[in-house]
């Protein structure tokens, strides 16, 4: 969808009559989820797919995330800002499903809480590099912070926009740590 100028494809452009009020992110996500649909009664699957953004669809659900996370297992990138159905399940399918995700863009989901990100998104997504959970109310920022601690390299967005990151203490220990590891190589 990258590169899109804004306008409609022909097809979609035929639906506007029928279908009136739907946008092109609307359209994009009906013949997604249609594709979905046809490739789940098929065995097929959409493996090359790895960029993905669905926001602001309002009819997406744990369900259809479901669909996503068992036809495209190599997804990198996912963006579901403000799909407003999306809770745990449909994060947990993907966190299950789609083991090579970088980014993960969760803006606005409203029904998303804790516990699919504190089980084991740690083990399932070591390549997570971004996660944005911005106006995402039900999320418990002490277990962002452990989050962290478990994936250094993660930049993690919390309800207000800010950056979370390891106490002080905690990064000093880290280093020790390492340091400590480094010795013990060289040493044998």
């Amino acid at each position: 969808m990258s590169g899109h100028s804004g306008k409609l494809s022909s097809g979609a452009s035929r639906l506007s009559p029928i279908l009136p009020g739907f946008t092109y992110k609307t359209y994009a996500f009906f013949f997604f989820f249609f594709a979905c649909c046809t490739c789940v009664r098929s065995n097929h699957r959409l493996p090359r797919l790895v960029k993905l953004d669905l926001s602001e669809c309002a009819s997406l659900d744990d369900s259809g995330m479901t669909a996503v996370a068992e036809n495209c297992p190599l997804l990198r990138e996912l963006t579901l800002n403000w799909c407003w159905d999306v809770g745990d399940d449909g994060v947990r399918a993907v966190i299950r499903g789609c083991p090579d995700v970088e980014v993960l863009e969760l803006l606005g989901l409203v029904k998303l809480t804790s516990a699919p990100l504190e089980e084991d998104l740690h083990r399932r997504l070591p390549l997570l590099a971004r996660l944005d959970l911005e106006q995402c109310p039900n999320i418990d920022d002490d277990g962002l912070v452990d989050l962290v601690a478990r994936l250094p390299r993660l930049h993690l967005v919390s309800y207000y926009g800010e950056v979370v990151a390891l106490p002080a203490a905690a990064v000093d220990k880290k280093l020790k740590e390492e340091e400590g590891g480094e010795e013990l190589e060289n040493g044998q």
